[in-house]
């Protein structure tokens, strides 16, 4: 089974769980309320029989635009729901503790909304990828508040420092404004500066959010083209997610495999997300002259000059980390 179908299948066995779990506490609540008000079964039992009857009313042919008929039913209705209320608060219930409990008021808890996925399901979906992908211990400190500054040294004009304090909250502003429409990134720099945790931060924040991310090393999104291309199989995410997610993150630019299906590849996809208005950020140890020598004109063109590029302070966080941890 492919990573996308278990994805699926685990988080549709999720939200059924969450549905069964939902439907166990409307009990919990209806059988509460009975035992403190007994009389809430008779009017419970009218309200079930007026919209019965007004269903079937609905349905007849004969009674179509009978107008009175259709408000006699909506003031009944209303009128029970008002005993209904009253009864509730004089025996000191919340007055909707009997209406239908969703996790999800939005999709009400089918994942589903008429112009496509709900982004509860969406946002599961990419959870769901994590954990079977391993990524998810990755991303578990990879967050904005962990990001520290103080690697960054805080002499010149404008100093490192400034100039990622400044990155770090133009990441904070594009997750605040994603919805309005994602711009492409391009991070570059030398190992250890800082530009995986970014971009990293702006997916696992736009995950809690609810949008479908998905992260990872450019190799591995071409080992799953060649793979659905040859039929190899496997556990990969299928190419058309790569293309349809809301945001792709592009790990470690360069350090794949480079062939001229890679190049391809990269340029189907990158185009395809262009054409789609769907943003992508790519991170990369290359510098903007060894991408374009490393890369043809057309991909190039679309990697640098349809993204906001950002190079990073020459440091390497990883090897300060671990000199201060040698410290200690």
């Amino acid at each position: 089974m492919s990573l996308r179908k278990k994805c699926i299948t685990a988080v549709n066995k999720t939200f059924e769980k969450r549905r069964q779990q939902n439907a166990a506490e409307e009990t919990r609540r209806k059988e509460e309320v009975l035992a403190k008000i007994p009389q809430m079964a008779a009017l419970e039992q009218e309200m079930e029989a007026n919209m019965s009857a007004f269903m079937t009313f609905a349905f007849e042919e004969n009674e179509k635009g009978n107008e009175k008929k259709f408000r006699a039913f909506k003031e009944k209705a209303m009128l029970l729901q008002g005993q209904r209320i009253e009864l509730l608060y004089e025996a000191g219930f919340p007055t909707d503790y009997l209406e239908k409990v969703y996790t999800c008021a939005a999709c009400k808890d089918t994942g589903a909304l008429d112009e496509g996925l709900c982004r509860c399901y969406k946002k599961e979906i990419s959870l769901e990828y994590l954990r079977l992908s391993g990524l998810e211990r990755i991303l578990k400190k990879q967050s904005f508040s962990d990001f520290d500054l103080n690697y960054y040294a805080k002499e010149g004009r404008p100093s490192p420092y400034q100039k990622m304090e400044y990155l770090k909250k133009y990441c904070e502003q594009y997750v605040a404004n994603f919805a309005s429409g994602g711009k492409n990134l391009l991070f570059y720099g030398n190992p250890g500066c800082g530009k995986s945790f970014l971009s990293a931060a702006i997916g696992k924040a736009l995950i809690e959010e609810g949008y479908f991310v998905l992260y990872s090393p450019v190799q591995e999104i071409v080992t799953a083209f060649e793979a659905e291309r040859f039929g190899k199989g496997g556990d990969h995410i299928t190419t058309a997610d790569y293309t349809d997610c809301d945001l792709l993150i592009l790990d470690d630019l360069g350090t794949e495999f480079q062939t001229s299906f890679s190049d391809t590849t990269l340029y189907n996809l990158i185009n395809a997300r262009l054409n789609r208005g769907k943003p992508f950020i790519i991170s990369t140890n290359l510098n903007l002259e060894e991408i374009e020598e490393a890369y043809h004109e057309r991909l190039v063109s679309r990697m640098i000059y349809e993204s906001d590029a950002f190079g990073f302070p020459d440091v390497d966080i990883r090897l300060a980390k671990k000199k201060a941890k040698s410290q200690q």
